[in-house]
Formats: C-alpha cells, structure tokens, sequence
C-alpha cells in the first residue's frame, strides 16, 4: 500500500515538524510532490549521459528481472 503525501505531512506535524516551504505553502522549489517532478528527473538523468557520467541501460526485462532474483538469493540489496 502507498502512503499519500497527506499522510506523511499528517505525520511529521504530530511530531512537531514544521516547514517553510513544500505543498501547502509553496515556494520557489515546487513541485514538492516526488511524482510531480518527474520531468526534473528526466532533464537531470539526460544532462549526466550528456555530459559522460552517465549511460543508457538496454538490457530487457527480462534481464533486469533475472539480476533483481540473483540479489535476492545473495541477499543483496537490489539496486535495478
């Protein structure tokens, strides 16, 4: 189950955590919320390939799948 955001707002005002900015009150910074900032992510991931520090993945699928199963079984943290 995904948490909403109003939900960890919730949370962090009852433990006495304010904020200056993020979305209820705005700012300069916004979109506050993570799926909001999808193109912010997008421009960065281009400008790192762009810039040589980093690189497109073409395995398949089913590739990623087989690498996500063998972390598993190492018990490794999977990072795909």
């Amino acid at each position: 189950m995904k948490v909403r955001w109003k939900n960890i707002l919730e949370s962090m005002r009852w433990l006495g955590m304010g904020w200056n900015e993020g979305p209820e009150v705005g700012g300069n910074f916004g979109p506050y919320i993570q799926s909001q900032r999808l193109h912010l992510y997008k421009d960065a991931a281009r400008r790192l390939v762009e810039s040589g520090y980093a690189y497109n993945c073409y395995c398949s699928p089913e590739r990623l799948e087989k690498l996500r199963e063998e972390q598993i079984k190492r018990k490794n943290a999977a990072r795909l």
